[in-house]
């Protein structure tokens, strides 16, 4: 079960420093050019009104703009070829509010990549 632990990497050996390892794998994840992980926000509206919320308009439904979205996929494109995943975390208030952003620009960049191999998530 040990030896499982370890080839998972759940378990370290005594002499390898934790602090020092996650630094090296932090530096290696900024310095990827071949990868890119953005965090979306097309609405900061929200429908649900939690008691735990820190947003205090739950009623803003403003949109991101097409100026902002153009910009996104400005970014995206500019990596080019080079790229080789795409990881976009879609936040907000309720991201669900502006479905239509999300699957427009999730289309864009499905054909803008489709054919050159890159993964989208």
């Amino acid at each position: 079960m040990e030896e499982d632990l370890k080839k998972g990497g759940f378990i370290l050996e005594n002499d390898i420093n934790e602090l020092e390892l996650l630094k090296l794998v932090r530096l290696q994840g900024q310095y990827n050019s071949s990868s890119l992980g953005l965090t979306l926000a097309p609405t900061l509206g929200c429908n649900f009104n939690c008691v735990y919320c820190y947003e205090e308009d739950h009623n803003n439904f403003t949109k991101m703009s097409d100026e902002v979205q153009d910009s996104i996929l400005k970014l995206i494109k500019g990596k080019g070829k080079a790229l080789n995943s795409l990881n976009i975390t879609w936040y907000g208030g309720e991201p669900l509010l502006a479905i239509d952003i999300v699957q427009s620009l999730s289309k864009k960049i499905v054909e803008y990549y489709i054919g050159n191999y890159i993964h989208y998530s």
